[in-house]
């Protein structure tokens, strides 16, 4: 079935939405699996914070810098965490990565740096305004991938 299989989980409960089908899928091919967190670049901190490197003065770029690190420990923390519940589940083959950027590529270079076949990912779903308005992470992963996706999308959606 699938060797490696890649799930992203940002720690929302949405992401957890996707940890039954990893489980069986792992579980029903002995698969390996990858759990990848992408969080904020201290840059990308800055920006949704409200300015950027250039506005920044020094104390805010080293806040910045310290903020990204902090969720960066975080998401190790909790992806710990989830590698737990899965070896609890009978996946034995777990790792965890965290990179730092943009979440549609780096979920992308990630799959293709670890030699993934799957990637499985949960979405909200949204179509029109919505998507439109917050972007798709699933989207551009979808139309950027050349191995198969997994979309999951939660049963009240």
């Amino acid at each position: 079935m699938y060797r490696k299989i890649l799930m992203t989980h940002d720690g929302s409960e949405l992401a957890s939405e996707a940890v039954a089908h990893v489980v069986e899928l792992a579980r029903l091919g002995q698969s390996e699996v990858l759990l990848l967190r992408v969080t904020d670049t201290p840059g990308q901190t800055l920006t949704r914070l409200g300015g950027g490197w250039a506005a920044a003065g020094e104390v805010a770029a080293e806040a910045a810098v310290e903020e990204t690190q902090r969720h960066d420990t975080e998401a190790v923390a909790q992806l710990s965490d989830l590698r737990e519940q899965l070896h609890a589940r009978g996946v034995e083959r777990v790792s965890i990565e965290v990179v730092e950027g943009a979440p549609g590529p780096a979920i992308i270079e990630v799959a293709a740096q670890q030699g993934c076949d799957l990637i499985v990912m949960a979405t909200h779903g949204r179509s029109g305004l919505g998507r439109a308005v917050l972007g798709s992470v699933a989207d551009h992963v979808i139309r950027h991938s050349s191995i198969p996706v997994l979309l999951v999308r939660p049963a009240s959606a």
